[in-house]
């Protein structure tokens, strides 16, 4: 089966798929939110044209039929967009997955259970991204721990409990983001 055979044939011009049966040209034609697996009833999905189809996009795992599901394809789909980790079964949430993830994307933490947000993964997202802080578990939330995220993003100290809060962290969260007075405790503004 060809990738063809599920899909109308239209020209590039009107942002469809482009097929050139002869040379499997397509590849280069897939325009990126022109979700191919959509398009192809689940039961005539084949494992090369969902390979294809989530190199090309990683969001096109939410179409993906549930006899293809492995983690090949997991893996292929959070390295090219970590927000796929939104369509990810739980029994595929790997720690490889969720490295992939936090590596991209800090804030991406929301997506990951809470029982499931380790000291180290709450570590890799707020290294990622500070703002990352908003999902950290306060059992987790340390001072080290708020430190790197406001040095990272200094409007992470928002985020900051308030215990952790101090006239340094203040001023290291101000240096980064000018905008990060407005969550400056007014005992620290002089």
């Amino acid at each position: 089966m060809h990738l063809s055979d599920f899909i109308d044939v239209q020209s590039n011009l009107n942002n469809k798929v482009c097929i050139d049966d002869n040379n499997d040209s397509y590849r280069k034609f897939l325009p990126k939110r022109d979700y191919v697996l959509f398009n192809i009833a689940k039961n005539n999905q084949t494992y090369d044209i969902a390979l294809e189809a989530i190199k090309n996009d990683g969001m096109e795992l939410r179409f993906l039929s549930k006899k293809l599901l492995c983690d090949e394809l997991i893996i292929e789909a959070v390295k090219n967009n970590a927000k796929a980790i939104e369509y990810v079964p739980e029994n595929y949430k790997s720690n490889e997955v969720y490295n992939i993830v936090l590596n991209q994307n800090g804030k991406l933490l929301y997506y990951i259970e809470e029982n499931k947000r380790t000291e180290k993964r709450c570590l890799i997202a707020v290294k990622n991204n500070g703002l990352a802080l908003e999902f950290i578990p306060k059992k987790i939330i340390s001072k080290e721990l708020c430190e790197i995220a406001v040095k990272e993003n200094g409007l992470a100290l928002k985020y900051v409990p308030g215990n952790y809060k101090s006239k340094d962290l203040c001023k290291i969260a101000l240096t980064n983001n000018i905008l990060s007075f407005q969550y400056i405790p007014n005992k620290y503004k002089d």
